[in-house]
């Protein structure tokens, strides 16, 4: 967990405070190649959770805004399977930002 809590900060510092937000805001001027799959998958994360069970549900679009906040800022990554399941157990307990 230390070595998380030192790449997190690291980041922080160097892409400087509102870093989340501007790779959100970057996304609507741009296609992101991993919106696509993001979207199939969202509904299939944690179908019994109630944060995730269905389109309107709480969590889907906070889980979706981190997943495609994950695949631009990380494109050697972008967006695989697997990582769904890791931003929506973050999100049950982290804020939306801290989640990413």
């Amino acid at each position: 967990m230390k070595c998380v809590n030192c790449h997190v900060k690291r980041t922080k510092r160097v892409s400087g405070s509102g870093y989340y937000k501007r790779l959100l805001a970057s996304k609507k001027d741009s296609f992101c190649p991993a919106e696509k799959q993001i979207g199939l998958d969202l509904l299939r994360t944690l179908p019994n959770n109630k944060y995730y069970d269905k389109q309107n549900a709480d969590g889907i679009d906070q889980l979706r805004r981190v997943l495609l906040a994950f695949s631009l800022h990380n494109k050697e990554i972008g967006y695989c399977q697997g990582l769904n399941r890791l931003a929506a157990i973050a999100l049950l307990y982290l804020s939306e930002e801290e989640s990413f």
